[in-house]
């Protein structure tokens, strides 16, 4: 096993380059595929424009040698929109949920900064918005509500960041799927493990190779709930679930015969 120091300069070095491979992919791929959308205006241009920024994940994916175990497919038309729910471990988890689910995020502003990336991100659909405004905020998800209803795909993450801990039912923010309720958008939990071994959320590198579960549970819809709060709280509660699930009985994702 590699020693402490060990690991974070070899994480460190790879981490560089892999960034420097996944800059140059996003610049070849949405440049072909992604760019020339641009032209076409706001709510008709994502789900052209997505093609290409799944090619572009797909990539990212292979340049991390992340082995995907999925496990649930989308239960929802091509064209209907929806927020996708999801815990939030890793720098990977926007990236992965890109590729499997066809969905684009809310971020926060600093990533539309990236070299390419964040441009060619907002072309496909990204919203992005600074933490630290409340008008920001609102507009923020005022845009995802407006999104969605045109038929593009959201990924929320209600963590609010990346977590180091267990998920939990505590301190998440709810308000997007209490919008959702309100407009009848459909939200799809999404159970994420292990993405933080190949990008860590508390150390500057990566480590390529490793396995990640994902794990897409049934859509849920705002007309089976009697209100907002209730449908937020389940459709985060089926992501606290799964989580438990999956990481307290590890033996039965590879094994299904296990005890």
């Amino acid at each position: 096993m590699l020693s402490r120091d060990v690991r974070a300069v070899t994480g460190f070095i790879v981490g560089l380059w892999v960034l420097a491979l996944i800059i140059a992919s996003a610049a070849v791929v949405g440049t072909v595929g992604v760019l020339p959308f641009v032209v076409l205006p706001r709510g008709r241009r994502e789900r052209r424009a997505m093609r290409g920024a799944r090619a572009w994940a797909w990539t990212a994916l292979k340049i991390l040698r992340c082995r995907v175990q999925r496990h649930g497919t989308m239960d929802l038309p091509d064209d209907q929109g929806a927020l996708i729910f999801a815990n939030h471990r890793s720098w990977l988890d926007p990236i992965l949920l890109m590729h499997e689910t066809r969905s684009n995020g809310l971020s926060k502003s600093e990533i539309f900064w990236l070299p390419v990336i964040g441009v060619y991100g907002w072309i496909s659909g990204a919203v992005f918005f600074n933490r630290r405004s409340k008008e920001q905020r609102t507009r923020a998800r005022e845009e995802v509500i407006w999104l969605a209803e045109r038929g593009h795909r959201l990924q929320v993450f209600p963590e609010g960041t990346r977590n180091r801990g267990p998920v939990s039912r505590e301190r998440v923010y709810l308000r997007l799927a209490m919008d959702a309720y309100t407009h009848g958008i459909p939200v799809v939990p999404c159970c994420i493990v292990n993405s933080e071994r190949i990008l860590p959320p508390d150390e500057l590198g990566a480590f390529p190779g490793h396995e990640v579960q994902l794990h897409i549970l049934p859509a849920l819809w705002p007309k089976d709930f009697d209100n907002p709060r209730e449908f937020g709280d389940a459709a985060w509660s089926a992501v606290v679930q799964r989580w438990t699930e999956a990481t307290e009985c590890p033996e039965r994702e590879s094994n299904p015969h296990a005890p």
